[in-house]
């Protein structure tokens, strides 16, 4: 019979309450929580240190940054994996969405790495048992990109994908409708000039222009199949039920107080058009 791991002596995080407590652990799950210490023969003396749940991670970046550290820099995907899963374990993550960017408006100023790359890293760290946090992939869509349905058709079946985000990172949109911040950004990050900046920023405005609306159409088409449907960057009601995937579900999350407030008040009272089905909330 496997013996228990006994963690005592811990500040132990519940729903409700810290607790001075004991928790044993049996086969991966916990099995008892209880107030006070023991003195189980091999139990854990945690010190009064703080115990609690794996903290799950819908929205890391810390991948793509692991993979390309610096612009120009690729780092091997493989080893990004095991690196960013090291990373997030350590910060008591235990699940973990791994952003990943689709589609590109940076009109080759400021490449990034393609997603379906990593995405095969990913899977094969997991099948090969090489990381220790579950993971599970969150798509963030760009929806200004002319490519963006080409590159993500051949990801959005795989198993791994869980969340799908839809974003317009054009200036003047979103999460960049403070021109101050994307100018601060692009200046700082890519050491871009005025003139190299205007240039882009105006290639970007007409990608959105032209793009925008018919591939936020065609990424949640895609979606109406119960993935977790994120409107992210979305700041006004009208915007965040244009997102909504009939059949799918809905995360509460938008770049801004109103955008966060309106995902999760607006959808228990109203349905769009054409959708079918009883909707389920995200937890």
């Amino acid at each position: 019979m496997s013996e228990p791991l006994v963690l005592t002596n811990a500040r132990v995080v519940t729903p409700e309450r810290v607790i001075l407590g004991t928790v044993e652990v049996l086969k991966g799950a916990i099995v008892a929580v209880y107030r006070g210490t023991t003195a189980w023969r091999g139990a854990i003396d945690l010190d009064g240190d703080y115990l609690i749940p794996g903290l799950v991670e819908l929205h890391t970046d810390n991948l793509e940054q692991a993979a390309q550290p610096r612009p120009g820099v690729k780092w091997p995907a493989l080893a990004a994996v095991i690196a960013h899963d090291a990373q997030v374990v350590a910060a008591g993550i235990t699940t973990v969405f791994d952003a990943l960017a689709v589609g590109d408006i940076s009109f080759n100023k400021t490449p990034r790495r393609p997603a379906r790359g990593l995405v095969g890293a990913i899977r094969g760290a997991v099948e090969q048992g090489l990381t220790r946090s579950r993971h599970h992939l969150h798509m963030r869509c760009e929806v200004g990109s002319a490519d963006l349905i080409a590159e993500l058709e051949p990801m959005i079946d795989d198993s791994l994908v869980r969340l799908v985000s839809v974003m317009d990172h054009a200036p003047g949109q979103r999460q960049y409708a403070d021109l101050t911040s994307y100018k601060l950004w692009y200046e700082t990050r890519y050491k871009m000039g005025e003139e190299e900046l205007t240039a882009l920023m105006e290639r970007q405005i007409e990608a959105s222009r032209t793009n925008g609306e018919r591939q936020r159409k065609a990424v949640v088409d895609m979606c109406r199949k119960g993935l977790l449907k994120n409107p992210v960057l979305g700041r006004s009601e009208r915007r965040i039920m244009q997102s909504w995937p009939p059949g799918g579900r809905f995360g509460a999350h938008g770049c801004c107080g109103r955008a966060a407030y309106l995902a999760k008040h607006v959808e228990p009272c109203r349905r769009p058009e054409g959708s079918q089905g009883k909707r389920r909330r995200a937890a």
